[in-house]
Formats: structure tokens, C-alpha cells, sequence
């Protein structure tokens, strides 16, 4: 059965599931200091055929972070966005722009399935699993001073056999509880999966008299460079 949607009663998690279940690319993001978070999602991801074509554009960006003449960049345009609440995500505070659609009930009724997983390897969380990377941390200093790696990211994997149901709205309104200094995002696509992230960087930020404005947090220099004391530079 067909049903029209009212987007004036609508949770925020039930826009997830409306566009999962229907794979509609869907961005979800808050920005620092503001207790509120956005909703944007369209039926399709629009490709981008370079980054000069973004400045008439409105949406979330999909690019890596290095960037050729073969870099493919997409964008969810914000064809239909939303305002929640972060204290209250179970109705929109604001819609900003909507398109007309209709949907399946019986898609949404089984949507929670797309959240449970069991995966298929059979190891256990290990008890020991801080002291494991403990030691890895410990190796790659090593390996570091003997100049045998220039850089490495240490990274850890979680296997687990027990089945766990993932509430992506729960956990993107945690990391916005625990950074609320930070940008906070979630994307979902067909194409690229579901991304989740929280960083404390500003990309790009514009005052009242246009001027551009980025910060960064980290960064690599030379070991034959000297320590600058120029303040604008640090």
C-alpha cells in the first residue's frame, strides 16, 4: 500500500529508515556550538564533473581528500532538508525544502532488519585487546626509530560473533553529546556505505565580509624545516 508522507510528524529516525529502505543517499550532519542537527537526502547521488561546479550547488560532498583529474566527487543535494532538535529528534523543528513522495509501508516495517548483522567470523571480543595495541603502539615507535617506516596509522578491528543491533540515530546523537564542539556527520549511500564521523577541523568558514577561513589541527613538515615562530604560521 501507497502512502503519502507528512513530513510534519516524522521522526528523524524514521527519515533513516524511509531512505534506507528505499536507497535514497542521506546525509545527517551538526555543526559546532548548535543545538540542532540537519537531514538532507534526494533519490539519487549527482556526480560532480569538477570542484568549480560545487559553487552553485547545495548538499554534502562525497571526494577524497586527494584530488586529480580522475577524482569522481558526488553530491546528496539537499533536495529535501530537515532541522531536528538535538533534546528532541522525533519531530522536525524547521523543514527547509521537501519533495512530494510516497512509499511502501510494508518496506518500513521490516527496516529494522538492515540494522541487525552476525558476523560471520566466530572471534570473541578479547579481554586483552588495550594491551594488544598497546604493544602494537610500542612496535611501530620502534620500527620509527630505526627508520624503517616514515609514518603509520594505527587502526583496530572489533569482531564479534554476538548479534548487535546498530541504532545509527543513537549513536550519531552520542558523538554529539560527548563533541559538541565538533562537526558531526552520518552518511549512508548504496555506493559508499555508512560513514560516521566527528572532527574538531573547520574546513571552510566565511565571515560578513567574505572572507575565507580554515583550520588545521595537524599537519607534516620537513625534518630539515626549523620550528617557525611566526604566530600566523603556527
Amino acid at each position: 500500500m501507497n502512502i503519502k508522507l507528512d513530513f510534519n510528524t516524522i521522526s528523524s529516525d524514521f527519515l533513516l529508515k524511509f531512505c534506507i529502505s528505499n536507497h535514497y543517499p542521506i546525509a545527517i550532519s551538526k555543526k559546532p556550538n548548535l543545538n540542532y542537527f540537519d537531514i538532507i537526502f534526494s533519490n539519487k547521488l549527482t556526480k560532480i564533473e569538477n570542484e568549480f561546479s560545487l559553487f552553485d550547488k547545495k548538499g554534502f560532498v562525497i571526494s577524497p581528500f586527494k584530488y586529480t583529474e580522475n577524482t569522481e566527487i558526488y553530491l546528496i543535494e539537499n533536495k529535501n532538508h530537515f532541522r531536528f532538535n538535538i533534546e528532541n529528534p522525533n519531530q522536525a523543528i524547521e523543514i527547509l525544502q521537501t519533495e512530494e513522495f510516497s512509499f511502501n509501508s510494508s518496506n518500513i516495517s521490516n527496516i529494522d532488519k538492515i540494522f541487525d548483522y552476525k558476523n560471520k567470523k566466530k572471534e570473541d571480543i578479547k579481554d586483552d585487546e588495550n594491551n594488544n595495541f598497546e604493544k602494537s603502539v610500542s612496535e611501530i615507535i620502534n620500527e620509527i626509530k630505526n627508520e624503517n617506516v616514515k609514518k603509520v596509522v594505527l587502526s583496530r578491528k572489533i569482531k564479534s560473533n554476538k548479534k548487535i543491533k546498530i541504532d545509527n540515530i543513537e549513536n550519531f546523537l552520542k558523538i554529539c553529546k560527548y563533541y559538541p564542539y565538533s562537526f558531526n556527520s552520518l552518511i549512508i549511500t548504496n555506493e559508499f556505505g555508512n560513514w560516521m564521523g566527528s572532527t574538531p577541523e573547520t574546513l571552510i568558514e566565511i565571515n560578513e565580509n567574505s572572507i575565507f577561513k580554515t583550520v588545521a589541527l595537524a599537519g607534516t613538515k620537513s625534518k630539515k624545516t626549523s620550528h617557525s615562530t611566526n604566530s600566523e604560521e603556527q
